[in-house]
Order: structure tokens, then C-alpha cells, then sequence
């Protein structure tokens, strides 16, 4: 049977690919969010970066891309895009290669990359899809799945922890990978306060410290697409560094 971690900061992608589990990145505001909504726009592929100084040089190896990012939730002088998924819109980004850094989520995505047995991106946007994913995956790989709520600045971040929960008690057979005691403290934490929120998501969330922050900053209308559930089914996976649709990938443990 399947076990289920749940790391509390992005660091923790780091524990989660040395125990080569499959490993779902979960930035709710906004770095998940924006990849998901990116690839179901019809993007060909996102290429994640940790500094800025790697996005601008994979750039220059790609100028047909799009350069995407954020720093401090502000898009960086001379980026064509930052990190609002609103901003990648079926005609924006189409069959484009976007290379992407963000404060977080690239660098945990970067982390996880480079032992994790399969890296996906989940959100409350995709939470059923990559449930079911990770779940598929975990059995053929023969593998246990981590949750990495990446949070902000190393520190916890409690959409990313909700969002996480929603991602776990959309998993099959969920209630019996808890009664087989096949779930961590974290992961049991985090389920059991999705459930305790699901009505009122919107009105916990935004009493967060991050959501407040981007909400001054104007980015209003991001949150609350962020927050929405389930309103794609597009699941990004890590492809040789590269992120891309999971039908779409090659590897020997995709479809």
C-alpha cells in the first residue's frame, strides 16, 4: 500500500526526492497555479529556473521563449510575463516554451527534480487530477507519495498546506491508507483541515498572511481564481528538467 508524506516548506523537496517518492509541488499562490494553467492554455513546455540570472541565460539559449517570473510577487524589469495565471491565456501562450522563476516554487520544483521518482505540480485547480495521478504512479513505480506545501521564504504557508489537504483526500483509497496507519502526522493534519474548510475556503485563506499581501498588491482577482477547485485537469510533470503535460511525457513512468 501507498504511503503519504507531507512536507511543510519547500525545503522539504529535498527529503521527499531522497526517499524517491513520487513528489507533488503544491504553490497554491502562485507558482503552481500559473504552470497548471499555463499548460491547459496549450503551453508546449515551462522550463523552471532557480535566480533570475539562470532564467535570463536560458533565455538566451531559447529567444523564441517566453521569460516568466516574479520577485516578491513583482514581475522583473524586461520579463515578458510574471507570475498572475490570469496573464497566460490560450492566445499568450500557445505553443510557447516559457522559462519560469519564482520566488518558491521553481526552486522546490529544482530540489524534488533531482531524486524524486516522478515531480508533479498540484494546486486546488487541478487537486482531483493530480490525485488520481500520483496515486496511478505511486503503484506502478512501486513508490510512496510526498506532499511538498512549499510555503513562503522557508517558512509555512497555510494555502499551501490546505491545498495540499484538498490534493489528499481526493486520493484513492484514502481512508484506507489512513487506517493502515500509512499516513504521516502532517498528511493526517492537513486532511482533516481541508475538510474542516471546505465551505468557507475562500474566507480562511484570505485572512493568510500571503493572500493579505497580494491582495494590497492588487493581485485580488489571482487569489480567487487560485482558490478555485478542481477547474482543470491538466497534471504537469518534470520531463528531463522540463515541465510538461503528463499525457504528453515520455518517460518509462508516463502513459
Amino acid at each position: 500500500m501507498v504511503r503519504v508524506y507531507l512536507e511543510l516548506t519547500g525545503k522539504g523537496a529535498s527529503r521527499a526526492a531522497k526517499r524517491g517518492d513520487v513528489t507533488v509541488i503544491v504553490d497554491v499562490l502562485r507558482s503552481s497555479s500559473t504552470i497548471i494553467t499555463a499548460l491547459s492554455n496549450g503551453a508546449r513546455e515551462i522550463i523552471p529556473a532557480r535566480t533570475l540570472k539562470e532564467a535570463v541565460q536560458l533565455y538566451e539559449k531559447h529567444p523564441e521563449a517566453l521569460l516568466a517570473g516574479e520577485r516578491n510577487a513583482v514581475k522583473p524589469p524586461t520579463f515578458d510575463m510574471g507570475n498572475s495565471p490570469l496573464e497566460y491565456t490560450w492566445g499568450r501562450v500557445l505553443g510557447r516554451t516559457i522559462i519560469l522563476t519564482t520566488t518558491d516554487g521553481t526552486k522546490a520544483i529544482k530540489l524534488a527534480g533531482k531524486d524524486a521518482r516522478a515531480v508533479l505540480i498540484g494546486a486546488f485547480l487541478n487537486a482531483s487530477s493530480v490525485a488520481h495521478v500520483s496515486y496511478d504512479l505511486a503503484l506502478k513505480t512501486e513508490s510512496d507519495i510526498s506532499l511538498v506545501a512549499v510555503g513562503k521564504k522557508g517558512n509555512f504557508a497555510l494555502e499551501d498546506f490546505l491545498g495540499a489537504g484538498f490534493i489528499i483526500r481526493r486520493l484513492p483509497n484514502v481512508q484506507e491508507i489512513i487506517d493502515g496507519a500509512l499516513m504521516d502526522d502532517a498528511a493526517l493534519w492537513a486532511y482533516y483541515s481541508a475538510g474542516a474548510v471546505e465551505k468557507n475556503l475562500k474566507k480562511v485563506i484570505y485572512q493568510g498572511e500571503h493572500a493579505k499581501k497580494l491582495r494590497i498588491l492588487g493581485f485580488y482577482k489571482d487569489v480567487e481564481f487560485c482558490l478555485r477547485v478542481d477547474v482543470f485537469s491538466s497534471v504537469p510533470i518534470l520531463e528531463k528538467s522540463i515541465l510538461v503535460e503528463y499525457k504528453a511525457c515520455k518517460e518509462h513512468y508516463c502513459i
